[in-house]
């Protein structure tokens, strides 16, 4: 696949914005001067504790929004424990994970699919990947990397 100068000043952009934030933005936090994830988790939890039995309701909202678009949910799945205590705090992950996960299959299969599979039919090496065959069903059922229990 041979790439366009734009398109390599554009991989260039975003690994130089990439490896400043990876790098500068702990040093800004640890300053007390920035940004602070994990300060700013606390007081998000703190928030949603005062807000008594409408907090589960918020809860669940900001667990199927980060589920959505890819927030690791160890960390939430922990905060809830902390506001909500083991039991309910593991109901109300279970319900928003479900939700949110629901949600994200259903954006993939019917708002970006057209999306994906514009993106897809521009690189060659896929097109054999891309419409279900027998030779497709093959190649997965030989990959040690497939559980054989999705056959």
């Amino acid at each position: 696949m041979i790439v366009g100068d734009g398109q390599r000043l554009k991989f260039v952009l975003i690994g130089v914005v990439t490896f400043w934030v990876m790098t500068a933005a702990p040093a800004w936090a640890a300053d007390g001067g920035g940004f602070n994830p994990q300060q700013l988790l606390r007081e998000v939890l703190e928030a949603i504790k005062g807000l008594g039995s409408g907090g589960a309701i918020t809860f669940i909202g900001i667990y199927i929004l980060a589920t959505v678009a890819f927030f690791p949910g160890s960390i939430l799945t922990l905060g809830a424990g902390f506001v909500f205590g083991v039991v309910q705090g593991s109901i109300l992950v279970f319900i928003g994970a479900t939700i949110g996960a629901t949600l994200a299959f259903l954006l993939g299969r019917y708002v970006a699919r057209g999306w994906v599979a514009e993106k897809l039919q521009a690189i060659p090496n896929l097109q054999p990947w891309i419409e279900p065959s027998v030779a497709q069903a093959s190649r997965l059922s030989c990959s040690p990397a497939y559980p054989r229990s999705f056959c």
